[in-house]
């Protein structure tokens, strides 16, 4: 078997890792090495730690000790048996603190930056609570001043001495205070919704009062004074 395939295949699999893969006979002699080895075929490293700790019939295990190069190591193998073969895989301990310090790093700064992405969301969600709190007070007040106002407008109205009907735009009584009720002799259920011409306008002013109206709502003059018209009577 070619050396040199082993060595491609060791490479391949271990891409761009800081690691080295040895191929061992079991006696413990090198046969291929992935390129990053310093050891060349046949030298004996049955002195490696990690096989030393485990002993002659474990068929993996994994550890930390003097490796090939005579560093600090952490190394792991695995018994082929069926081809009589041994594989090492090492990688450098500082190489290790190193990648493990980097992913420590790493971490720290993932947790620190959803706390603060927490804290933001946290303090955002606070703001637009208390935003919307604000904005029900103010609606609560601006609907109890409206009550309040209503209220107010209404006691004016009925305290009136002189009698006040309110309409629509299309003509229709939405108010009739106690002084029109003694004036035109309705009262206010039998006149809120009905149409003020032709409820209190003489027949022969409801023409003249259709067009003062449409005339007064398209920006024209007030309609005319009803000052001198005769009143209808209750039907």
């Amino acid at each position: 078997v070619d050396p040199s395939h082993f060595t491609w295949q060791f490479d391949r699999s271990l891409g761009s890792q800081s690691m080295r893969a040895l191929l061992l006979r079991p006696d413990g002699r090198l046969i291929v090495a992935s390129s990053g080895s310093a050891a060349s075929p046949g030298t004996p490293l049955n002195q490696l730690e990690v096989l030393r700790a485990y002993g002659p019939n474990v068929d993996w295990g994994s550890g930390i000790g003097q490796g090939s190069t005579g560093q600090l190591v952490l190394s792991s193998f695995r018994v082929a048996r069926p081809w009589s073969l041994l594989v090492v895989a090492e990688q450098d301990y500082e190489v290790f603190l190193g990648e493990i310090a980097f992913i420590t790093q790493w971490g720290i700064g993932f947790v620190l930056t959803s706390w603060g992405v927490l804290a933001l969301g946290t303090i955002a969600l606070r703001r637009n609570l208390m935003r919307d709190e604000k904005l029900n007070l103010d609606l609560h007040e601006a609907h109890a001043a409206t009550r309040a106002s209503e209220s107010r407008n209404l006691a004016i109205l009925q305290s009136a001495l002189d009698a006040i009907v309110t309409i629509d735009a299309k003509g229709r009584i939405i108010d009739f205070n106690t002084a029109a009720e003694r004036m035109f002799g309705y009262s206010t259920q039998r006149t809120v919704g009905q149409t003020m011409q032709n409820l209190i306008i003489p027949p022969h002013l409801r023409e003249a009062h259709r067009a003062g109206m449409t005339r007064y709502l398209a920006g024209g003059p007030a309609p005319v004074s009803y000052t001198h018209l005769t009143l209808p009577t209750k039907a």
